[in-house]
């Protein structure tokens, strides 16, 4: 009995040195880079303290649209640990958008793939093992000049779910729900409103105050040029609860309010993420819901001599706070910028801290796609893409504390910047009625290889 207890305890003393040594590590920005030019589009913490990334690697050959998924888990220094390229055939038009680690300690991968020559980008998601194997790929029955893909895909305890969007004309919010193997297509459903617009849905999240998803769609009118944040509440088995459209208002006649995610709150409700041209250029706009779908608050952030466009979010701080990442255009200058919020009045900004970097120009443009915290330490990490001078795109790798820094004091790292800050009235809101029609979908076989990836390390 005492070497039992002599072996957990010197178990439970290794584990705290591991944890130490991770939180306590130095934090950086990192490049990975293969023969291709890779964009990372997704990153989670993983059980084991690492991260992973997947994107879209783009062939250099000029071969058309030549497109790959890629899978990378990524040690916190920056080095892969496991790379792997997916892929039909000849490679055709294959973007992946989204990534999560499933309930099994498996991968779960969601994007568009094109099967072949002459056939248009069906909605696929993909399960790999940890030792980054493909177990199985699904993609939705779409047909001839049926365009469908998913834009992000989360994991339940029994299951993944996807949305994304079906159709090409008048395209329309596609949501599916899988077991973890997909071996079981639980439901699929295309979501046809009552009005005529063309909506994609970018992101879904799982509130679990009342076992719901909720669903952020951009619904074009194809009209007036003009673009409202969609939002959809759905049940367990993906039936409505409700769906409601917000268009903003106080600035330019039909502006465009582009919804790039969405998140549950702490108090049972939602906030959705995007950009926005209501003001003069393209700014980051900040949604705020009650459960029930009634606006809050609408916040926009920018300056008018800008343009700043927000791409991902996630909660922090027990899901009270909000950590936003993107791209910031300042004349000929391409940041990455991110900044941490407080969930506070509609007439404060809330902003805590913010950062920008695009290292001295070289790379030349460096975007930020998506934001993860790490649930074992007080750290952030984010991906995009970084172009340097040889014009190739690179997956970017930050990781900062929870103030936001990289490396203190030094020329080179993230800086505070004047983010700017628009009061904006609350958009005008209508409910739409939903028709629901059901989807199949059919396995397949990608190409897989495992190619070398390397890491340039900007700041550390």
């Amino acid at each position: 009995m005492g070497k039992r207890f002599q072996a957990i305890g010197f178990e439970l003393t290794s584990l705290a040195l591991i944890g130490v040594a991770f939180c306590c590590a130095q934090k950086q920005i990192s490049s990975l880079y293969t023969t291709n030019a890779d964009k990372g589009e997704s990153i989670i913490f993983t059980h084991e303290n690492n991260y992973a990334v997947a994107g879209t690697s783009f062939f250099q050959p000029s071969c058309g649209v030549c497109n790959k998924w890629f899978f990378r888990r990524i040690a916190p220094n920056g080095n892969s640990l496991q790379a792997t390229d997916l892929w039909i055939g000849i490679p055709y038009s294959a973007e992946c958008r989204s990534l999560i680690e499933t309930s099994d300690n498996t991968f779960a991968l969601a994007g568009n793939m094109s099967k072949g020559y002459g056939f248009p980008s069906a909605a696929t998601v993909m399960i790999l093992n940890q030792e980054g194997d493909l177990v199985q790929a699904k993609s939705i029955e779409s047909g001839l000049m049926k365009f469908s893909e998913y834009h992000q895909v989360i994991s339940i305890p029994d299951g993944i779910v996807c949305a994304g969007s079906f159709g090409i004309s008048n395209p329309k919010v596609l949501v599916a729900c899988y077991s973890n193997d997909l071996t079981t297509l639980k439901w699929a459903y295309k979501y046809n409103t009552s009005i005529g617009t063309n909506e994609t849905a970018y992101s879904l999240c799982f509130q679990p105050s009342d076992k719901t998803y909720g669903v952020v769609a951009t619904s074009e009118n194809p009209l007036s040029g003009g673009k409202k944040v969609e939002f959809l509440k759905l049940k367990l088995d993906g039936s409505v609860v409700s769906c409601f459209s917000y268009e903003f208002r106080g600035g330019i006649v039909n502006p465009h309010a582009n919804a790039q995610k969405i998140v549950a709150m702490h108090d049972g409700g939602f906030a959705i993420t995007g950009f926005t041209d209501l003001f003069t250029g393209n700014h980051v706009f900040l949604l705020r819901l009650r459960k029930n779908g009634i606006v809050q608050y609408l916040k926009v952030y920018g300056k008018n001599t800008r343009i700043e466009k927000a791409f991902s979010m996630t909660t922090t701080d027990d899901r009270t706070n909000l950590l936003i990442t993107g791209q910031i255009l300042d004349k000929s200058d391409d940041y990455l910028f991110y900044a941490k919020f407080k969930d506070t009045a509609p007439t404060t900004d809330g902003i805590i801290w913010k950062r920008r970097w695009n290292m001295n120009h070289d790379p030349v443009m460096s975007e930020g796609y998506d934001v993860v915290e790490a649930r074992s330490t007080p750290e952030y990490a984010i991906t995009g893409v970084l172009i340097g001078n040889t014009s190739i795109y690179r997956v970017l790798f930050l990781r900062c504390d929870h103030n936001g820094d990289v490396v203190l004091n030094t020329g080179v790292c993230p800086r505070d910047f004047d983010l700017g800050f628009h009061l904006s009235p609350n958009p005008s809101m209508q409910e739409l009625s939903v028709k629901q029609d059901s989807l199949t979908d059919s396995e397949f076989s990608p190409s897989v290889n495992h190619p070398s990836v390397s890491t340039d390390v900007y700041c550390h």
